[in-house]
C-alpha cells in the first residue's frame, strides 16, 4: 500500500489515547499533514470522514471530484486524510471494555468480527476505492480511532485546509438527544466544513456528480459572510467557481392586505448597501457575482434551499449555537443541512475562526 495508515487506540481499559501504531513505513513521512505556515505553495489538506453509512459514500464520492479537479488545477494532488472514529461508547458489552459488539463485515460474510476491525476493514475499503476512483499511486493517510468521533475529526483537521463530511439529515427529538456528529464539527471547527447531505442508497451515492462551478452565498447585514467568501476561495483552488449569488432573505415589502410596510422598506435598503459591499468583496475571487433579495413568507432555510437548486453548492456561515437555544431557536443552517437537495453540497465556516488560515 501506498497509503498511510495508523490506528490509536487505548492499550488498556480507561487509559489515554495517546498510542500510535504504525501501519506502514509511509506514516513517519505523513504525519504532520497540513499546510506550513512559512510555504504557502504547500498542497492544500483534505480531511474526509467516513463511515458505514450512505452520506459517506457521498462524501467520498464529492473529495474524488476535487481532488482529480485540484490535481488538474494545480499539477499536483492535495494531501488526503480518510478519518473513521469508532465512539468508545459503542465498544462495552458484556461487561467487557473494548471488546464491543460481534458484527459481519458484509451481509453475506459469516464471519463475526469486533467493530473495531469492523471499522479498519471499511476505512481499508474506502482508501482501496478512491485509489481505484482517482489514481493507484496518490498517497492517502488512513486514520482509525477508538476516540469520539467529533473530538477525533477536529484533531486531525488542525492541519487541515478543508473538511468532507456526510450528513444523515436527522430531524426531531432523536436528533436532539443523540446530536449531530456533522452539526457538531461545524459548530467547532477553525477550517470549512463541506457537508454532503445525502438522501440516497450507497450505490447511487456513490454515482453522485456535484458542480462546484456556482455557489449561493447567503448573507444579512452583518460581518459574517465574509468568512463565507474566505472558504469559498479556499474551494476555488480545487475546483474553479465561476459564477456567486449572494442572497439575502427578507419578509415581502408589500403585505398581504396591499400595503407598503416602511419598516420593511427601511430593511430592505440596508439589505442592498451590506450586498453591495459583499459582492465588491467576492468578485475579486470569482469569475461572476450577482446580488438577489428575496422577498417571501416562507421560512429562510425553505427560500434558501429553493434557491440552491439553482446553483451547484451554498457556503454560508453558521454562529456556533450550542445548547438550549440552539435545541429551541434552531438554527438556518442546520435546518438548510437537514432539507437542502442531495448533489448540493453545504460550505459552512463557524464565526469562532478569524478566517486568517484560509488567505
Amino acid at each position: 500500500e501506498d497509503s498511510a495508515f495508523s490506528e490509536r487506540r487505548p492499550p488498556t481499559p480507561f487509559s489515554s489515547f495517546e498510542t500510535t501504531q504504525t501501519m506502514s513505513d509511509n506514516n513517519n513521512q505523513q504525519q504532520g499533514l497540513g499546510r506550513d505556515t512559512s510555504e504557502n505553495d504547500e498542497p492544500k489538506h483534505l480531511v474526509v470522514c467516513v463511515d458505514e453509512y450512505a452520506p459517506a459514500v457521498a462524501a467520498v464520492r464529492c473529495a474524488e471530484q476535487l481532488i482529480i479537479a485540484y490535481k488538474k488545477q494545480q499539477g499536483v494532488y492535495p494531501k488526503v486524510t480518510l478519518v473513521n472514529a469508532v465512539d468508545p461508547a459503542l465498544l462495552v458489552a458484556n461487561h467487557a471494555v473494548w471488546a464491543g459488539p460481534m458484527v459481519s463485515f458484509t451481509e453475506n460474510d459469516s464471519e463475526l468480527v469486533t467493530l473495531q476491525e469492523f471499522s479498519r476493514r471499511l476505512l481499508v475499503s474506502f482508501i482501496k476505492a478512491m485509489k481505484h476512483d482517482v489514481d493507484p499511486s496518490i498517497k492517502i493517510k488512513g486514520v482509525h480511532v477508538v476516540e469520539e468521533p467529533k473530538t477525533a475529526i477536529l484533531n486531525e483537521a488542525k492541519t487541515a485546509d478543508m473538511i468532507i463530511m456526510g450528513t444523515h439529515g436527522r430531524r426531531g427529538f432523536s436528533r436532539s438527544l443523540l446530536g449531530s456528529v456533522a452539526e457538531s464539527v461545524m459548530r467547532n471547527s477553525n477550517v470549512p466544513v463541506l457537508a454532503v447531505r445525502c438522501d440516497v442508497e450507497a450505490a447511487e451515492a456513490a454515482k453522485l456528480d456535484f458542480d462546484f462551478s456556482s455557489v449561493l452565498v447567503p448573507s444579512d447585514a452583518s460581518d459574517s459572510a465574509k468568512l463565507s467568501f474566505s472558504a469559498v476561495a479556499v474551494l476555488s483552488s480545487f475546483f474553479p467557481v465561476k459564477s456567486a449569488s449572494v442572497c439575502s432573505v427578507m419578509k415581502p415589502t408589500v403585505g398581504s392586505d396591499g400595503k407598503m410596510h416602511d419598516d420593511r422598506v427601511r430593511h430592505r435598503t440596508e439589505l442592498e448597501r451590506s450586498l453591495n459591499a459583499a459582492v465588491s468583496e467576492l468578485s475579486a475571487g470569482v469569475g461572476e457575482v450577482t446580488q438577489k433579495i428575496l422577498e417571501t413568507d416562507e421560512p429562510v432555510y425553505d427560500a434558501l434551499c429553493d434557491e440552491l437548486k439553482n446553483h451547484g453548492f451554498m457556503a454560508i456561515t453558521t454562529h456556533g449555537r450550542s445548547g438550549l437555544s440552539r435545541m429551541f431557536m434552531g438554527s438556518v443552517v442546520e435546518r438548510v443541512l437537514r432539507t437542502a437537495p442531495s448533489a448540493h453540497p453545504i460550505l459552512v465556516t463557524s464565526n469562532k475562526t478569524t478566517g486568517e488560515k484560509w488567505h
